[in-house]
């Protein structure tokens, strides 16, 4: 099932396709492929941040579950 953030997300996408469909694609659909996602979730955020910077790593100490 999709959040509803999801499923405006899939509207507004549907809605942009209809309107280029309607006028023609040309220069626009060229800059819509390297356009990038505006929202990211926050543990999408949060993976992207640690992925990009090494020291959010730091401060950080091996915890073991089943010590």
């Amino acid at each position: 099932m999709k959040t509803y953030r999801q499923f405006r997300e899939d509207v507004e996408f549907a809605q942009e396709n209809m309107m280029l469909e309607a006028k023609g694609f040309g220069d626009i659909a060229k800059k819509r492929r390297n356009r990038k996602p505006k929202y990211l979730s926050p543990r999408t955020a949060k993976i992207k941040d640690l992925k990009d910077r090494p020291t959010s790593w730091q401060g950080l100490e091996n915890f073991d579950v089943f010590a």
